[in-house]
């Protein structure tokens, strides 16, 4: 028999489930009931607790660090050793307890309890501590274990001397009082956690594998008490961890910690906590904009160590960073490489593995776990106002390598932590209050007694609830674009780009026999092969030319204005190492490319401007146009003794130019997405520039919680903060210009850091290069990027800077503008020419003085990827386009000798 139900879910049922689950939602709130078991009181006298606050002292003062497997202070570790024999007597000579030296420098104490029945269990902490560097802001030098305003400072006082002291500390007293313990248990002092405890750890738990030991739990440091940390979270709370990548919440064992905690929010946080069937979104999100809480939700991404840049104003052809990802219990180590590699999505990235680890099983803790159970009593014993619940803990410990002996491992130590604590794991100023440690030599006294009893008792379940399914709205969203279509059919596609009727000149052609043209190309490669480097301002390569810096070519026409053809001929540095196909400085031919430094910045231009004219000069040719060629020996290094000499001595004889043509913008083939065919882009304008130190001071901490505010991520956040400015530049009238061919329109030079994998850094600095747009100053950047910046920790100093060039004339009567177009498109029929931008900055900006015009394109042939080539690796330019460059100057100093343009266009829709 069937029977078929209806049922209506209303918003007012929902809301009545959410609100009667807020006043009633509990989860394992209360202890079940335990055997009756006669406790010692520890009742610690004045004389005893500054003893005990000696010893932590005395343990603190002694630097046992870790800077790398390689590299620990064994020194520190054989003081420490001393320290303990010394100041636990009663430890080092009971009969109950066995002590071994494994490793050189790891302890394992084996405590010996009266009912060989009850399963063992292990508490664990580690003696040695990451580097601290006094100089990074600490209030009181990091091994000096002083005192202020309550507090004990010193690196370990949180990780992890106070639970080495504390649970000696605790044993001793119980031996003094006769304590004889029903329960055997270990206590195991790693000497090398930090660096992933591969001589402590690992050979403690072999050593125990050996004797074949069961632990019924392990107890390392991990999660710690947090009060004022959670928003909305009435008093503190105790997390017992049981252990841009996407929000994990709700697949791992953190929605657990909140449904743990819920009763303890206040209002509207308890709605929220007892509904998360129907909030964990909302709370997800909450969660991801804190650092302190981020962690627990996600696998955690923290860029520990980046390298990249050897000088300011070169692009870096080489970055590397170290990256160090916490896993999230819900993934596994191989989700996360095969995520990274999605998200990369980048042939030229190369990810290496250098280590990494599974998260380890989640452990239980359910009301009938002796482990989880017994750390909870022991808390509430003594913190009886905190929360206890299960967290994940979000760095690694040494722990993972007791997998084989338990199968559950418990992170938690009694550190009480409040808002910023966190930030001084690993981080400036380390401290724990002198109040907080009694209180952990307390929690260890009363969890050694508490494990005595045989077994637990546990209540029933109060609460078992239905999930409701939730539905997303689905929101979509519809764009018109019926003005972007109609234009898209009656743009006029011309905007001045067709050629008026210019007056008749005769021009000579150019005409190679084989001999010729391999000559011509014999001189190219003996171009390529003089390293003309320029390093820096004081370092160019003076021994491989001769400053030739300006030549005068003079017209039959004096009333004429000249004109001028820039080059220059230094490069910048090429490292064969890096990757090239050919050496940088061999001229080799490769599949009908000539390779080297120099083929398209700039000696193509060099040459090819000079070749073109002996060809003129040997056919009889004399202008009527007088011109200037000006070559620059040291234009890649800002061209202070060239192009501003050459500008000095012009200048002194009265010369002022009709227009200038450098080097900046070429063809471009398949390099803007939608354009049918490749366009001839003539620069009209150039950026300026200004290159800043950014410097910043942060607090260093581990990566496994990295701030939102690392000194990485604050100079990352400011390498560019300047606006979007198209239209305000000449960039518009690039893509009017070419909006015809178009179809469909798809849309840190130098930076440093300390050197260590496993630490976020203190300090970090970036040399930031800013190529402004013409449609802003360098003082407006200057002040934008303070603006923008606005970090009191950020230091902002420029190096240098100049303000973008005015934008050059490109009508129709514009001469130089259409005499270069002229020439290209006499060249070649199939380019568009449009005006454009030049990103780069070249030495033809000294040259303002003398000119209004200055034009930057060379006929160089851009493809795909040909762009990266430029200053960087397997630099290169074909035979064929080298020969088209030479005929482009050929033909462009005879179209030269018009006098004057033609009448202007008018184009149909003008009429």
């Amino acid at each position: 028999m069937f029977f078929k139900m209806k049922t209506k879910i209303t918003k007012k049922t929902i809301l009545k489930v959410v609100i009667g689950r807020a006043f009633t939602f509990k989860v394992n709130t209360e202890l079940g009931q335990w055997e009756n078991k006669t406790t010692i009181s520890p009742d610690l006298t004045p004389g005893e607790r500054e003893k005990l606050l000696d010893n932590f002292k005395a343990a603190i003062q002694i630097p046992t660090v870790s800077f790398s497997e390689s590299s620990q202070n064994i020194t520190a570790l054989q003081e420490f050793d001393l320290l303990l024999r010394r100041v636990f007597p009663k430890v080092f000579s009971s009969s109950l307890v066995r002590h071994e030296l494994v490793g050189n420098y790891s302890h394992l104490f084996t405590v010996a309890g009266s009912d060989a029945d009850l399963e063992p269990y292990m508490l664990l902490a580690h003696i040695d501590v990451v580097p601290a560097n006094e100089a990074d802001g600490w209030d009181a030098p990091p091994f000096s274990a002083q005192e202020l305003n309550g507090f004990i400072y010193g690196r370990g006082t949180i990780d992890n001397k106070q639970s080495v002291m504390g649970v000696l500390q605790a044993l001793e007293y119980l031996l003094e009082r006769g304590y004889t313990p029903r329960r055997s248990f270990y206590i195991g002092l790693g000497h090398d956690e930090e660096i992933s405890g591969p001589q402590g750890a690992v050979k403690i738990v072999d050593l125990l594998s050996s004797r074949g030991v069961r632990l019924l739990y392990v107890l390392d440091e991990g999660l710690t008490i947090v009060d004022g940390v959670v928003d909305g979270l009435n008093g503190p709370a105790a997390l017992l961890e049981k252990n841009r990548l996407p929000n994990r919440f709700g697949h791992g064992p953190e929605r657990a910690t909140f449904e743990h905690l819920a009763h303890k929010f206040g209002w509207p946080y308890r709605m929220v906590m007892s509904n998360l069937w129907l909030f964990s979104s909302l709370l997800s999100s909450v969660l991801e904009g804190q650092p302190d809480t981020n962690a627990f939700i996600r696998t955690t991404t923290a860029v520990t160590m980046f390298n990249s840049g050897v000088k300011i104003n070169v692009m870096p052809a080489y970055a590397e960073a170290f990256v160090n990802f916490r896993i999230h219990s819900s993934q596994t180590l191989k989700e996360v490489l095969k995520q990274i590699g999605s998200i990369i999505s980048d042939k030229r990235v190369e990810v290496e593995f250098v280590s990494g680890f599974d998260p380890l099983p989640i452990s239980s803790y359910e009301e009938d776990t002796f482990g989880y159970q017994i750390l909870k009593k022991t808390v509430l014993d003594v913190f009886s106002e905190v929360t206890v619940a299960p967290g994940i803990c979000v760095a690694n410990t040494d722990s993972r390598h007791y997998t084989k002996l338990s199968h559950d491992i418990y992170r938690f130590a009694p550190s009480w932590y409040g808002p910023g604590d966190s930030a001084r794991f690993h981080g400036v100023n380390e401290r724990i209050s002198i109040k907080n440690y009694e209180e952990i030599v307390l929690f260890y006294f009363q969890l050694i007694q508490n494990c005595d009893v045989r077994s637990l008792t546990t209540h029933l379940r109060l609460w078992k609830y239905l999930k409701v399914l939730l539905f997303s709205v689905i929101f979509l969203i519809a764009l018109l674009f019926l003005v972007a279509t109609v234009r898209t059919f009656t743009f006029d596609a011309d905007l001045g780009l067709q050629l008026g009727q210019w007056e008749n000149t005769t021009t000579l052609s150019l005409h190679l026999n084989p001999q010729r043209r391999k000559n011509q190309l014999e001189n190219f490669k003996a171009a390529i092969r003089i390293p003309t480097v320029s390093f820096t301002e004081t370092n160019v390569n003076t021994s491989a030319l001769n400053e030739f810096d300006v030549l005068l070519r003079s017209g039959s026409d004096a009333d004429l204005e000249p004109y001028m053809l820039l080059a220059h001929i230094d490069v910048v540095p090429a490292n064969e190492a890096d990757g090239w196909d050919a050496p940088p400085f061999s001229a080799q031919e490769l599949n009908g490319f000539i390779y080297g430094r120099g083929t398209i910045d700039n000696k193509q231009s060099v040459m090819g401007i000079l070749q073109a004219l002996e060809y003129l000069l040997e056919k009889g040719y004399t202008p009527r146009r007088s011109f200037y060629i000006g070559l620059g020996h040291d234009e890649e290094v800002n061209g202070l003794h060239g192009a501003v000499n050459i500008v000095k001595l012009l200048k002194s004889r009265g010369v002022k130019l009709l227009y200038v043509l450098d080097e900046g913008l070429a063809v471009l083939d398949g390099i803007i997405s939608g354009l049918d065919g490749p366009a001839a882009l003539i620069g009209i304008s150039e950026k300026g520039q200004v290159t800043v130190k950014l410097s910043v001071i942060t607090t260093p901490g581990h990566s496994s919680m990295p701030p939102r505010e690392s000194s990485i991520g604050i100079l990352a956040s400011a390498e560019n903060p300047m606006p979007r400015l198209f239209g305000d530049g000449p960039e518009r009238g690039t893509f009017e210009h070419l909006a015809h061919k178009i179809h469909h329109v798809k849309s840190v030079a130098l930076l440093s850091t300390p050197q260590q994998m496993n630490v976020m850094p203190s300090n970090a600095e970036a040399y930031v290069n800013f190529r402004i747009h013409s449609a802003q100053t360098l003082q407006e950047v200057l002040n934008l990027v303070r603006w923008t910046i606005s970090d009191e920790r950020v230091t902002v100093k420029m190096i240098n800077g100049f303000d973008p060039l005015p934008v050059s004339s490109y009508d129709e009567q514009s001469f130089g503008f259409q005499i270069i177009k002229k020439t290209v498109q006499g060249m070649f029929p199939q380019l568009t020419v449009a005006p454009g931008i030049c990103v780069g900055n070249t030495d033809s900006r000294h040259y303002k003085d003398i000119t209004r015009d200055i034009y930057r394109f060379a006929p160089s042939w851009f493809k795909p990827g040909d762009p990266q080539r430029f200053h960087g690796v397997n630099e290169r330019i074909s035979i064929k386009n080298y020969e088209e460059i030479v005929l482009f100057y050929f033909l462009l100093i005879q179209r030269n000798d018009n006098r004057k343009l033609p009448d202007p266009h008018v184009s149909q829709h003008e009429l």
